[in-house]
Formats: C-alpha cells, sequence, structure tokens
C-alpha cells in the first residue's frame, strides 16, 4: 500500500461524531464498535473492514437523510439514477439485474415512475419485442435537485474539518474509488 494510503487510512479514526460520541469508524471509548464486536478481538486488517463497513454504512444512511421529500421509495430514486444512467438505452430486464431487483419488481418500479412523468418508455430501436428507458426532463430536475442537496449538506460538512482532517478525507477517496474498481 501506498505511504499515503497507510496516513489517510490511520488519519480517518481521529474524526469524532459529535451526535454518538464514537469516532468516524463506530468505536467508542471501551473498544466496541457500533456492530457490538470488541475491536481489540480483531486482527488489524479485519478490524479496519468491519470499522469501514460500518463507518461507509452510517455515512450513506446519513447522506439519504439529507434528500429533498419527493416520495420516492429508495428503490424508485435509486432505478430513477440509473436510468438515467443508462443513456435512453437501457430495457427493464437490464434495470432489473442493475438494481438487483426481479423483473416484476422492476416493471412496477418502471411503472410508478412513469405515472410521476419522471421516465418515459420507447421502443428498442432494433428488438420490436423490447422497450427502452429514459428519464423526462421532471426526472433529470429531480435527480439534479437530490445531488444538490446531499452535495450541499457534505460540502458543509467537510467546511467545518481543518486542514489535516481535509487532506486525509482527499487521500481516502482515491483509495475507496480503488476499493470499489477491485
Amino acid at each position: 500500500m501506498p505511504e499515503h494510503s497507510t496516513s489517510a487510512v490511520t488519519a480517518i479514526p481521529a474524526l469524532r461524531d459529535l451526535s454518538t460520541g464514537t469516532d468516524s469508524t463506530g468505536t467508542d471509548s471501551t473498544g466496541t464498535d457500533s456492530t457490538g464486536t470488541d475491536s481489540t478481538d480483531i486482527p488489524a486488517h479485519d478490524e479496519l473492514a468491519v470499522r469501514l463497513r460500518s463507518a461507509a454504512g452510517r455515512f450513506v444512511r446519513r447522506l439519504r437523510a439529507e434528500r429533498p421529500r419527493h416520495g420516492l421509495t429508495m428503490t424508485q430514486i435509486s432505478a430513477l439514477f440509473t436510468v438515467a444512467n443508462g443513456g435512453g438505452n437501457l430495457t427493464p430486464r437490464r434495470l432489473a439485474e442493475i438494481e438487483r431487483i426481479q423483473p416484476p419488481a422492476a416493471t412496477r418500479t418502471v411503472a410508478a415512475l412513469e405515472e410521476r412523468g419522471l421516465v418515459r418508455r420507447a421502443p428498442h430501436p432494433t428488438d420490436g419485442r423490447q422497450i427502452v428507458l429514459s428519464t423526462t426532463p421532471a426526472g433529470e430536475a429531480l435527480i439534479v435537485a437530490d445531488r444538490q442537496a446531499r452535495e450541499a449538506w457534505l460540502a458543509a460538512r467537510l467546511a467545518e474539518l481543518d486542514e489535516a482532517d481535509q487532506a486525509a478525507l482527499r487521500a481516502a477517496v482515491a483509495i475507496l474509488d480503488r476499493l470499489a474498481r477491485a
């Protein structure tokens, strides 16, 4: 592991979650993480895995809480983002594969999004038996508002950190990107 990776990983546990009294990895002053695991009994790399998973989960849940109230379920908002990333070439079957849901659930989700005017169906360009999905202008606007709300909250929290913590997070972002692509 490159030297900067090690320093970023060791610097991040110093961040404190002000609402719970645990550090950013979920470990309290007794050595017990938020999963109830005594971190003193776990090998260092396994402990890091447990703590990183726990912190990432809390972070994602916190970001979700900053979403605007648009009345969509998490499945619907996730499907909407996936359709937007599909560039107008996404079939309902492929949506189900990407979202890891059953095709009937994808059909219901698409119907709900279509009913709200957020996605549209069009004939498949080469296979008349299929359709492709794309977002509508209203769907795109919802995506933009959703991202802006979460990014504004995160930017405000990052601005509260000192330079050392911000530098550690910059390094951690690169590491996390590499892990996600492995």
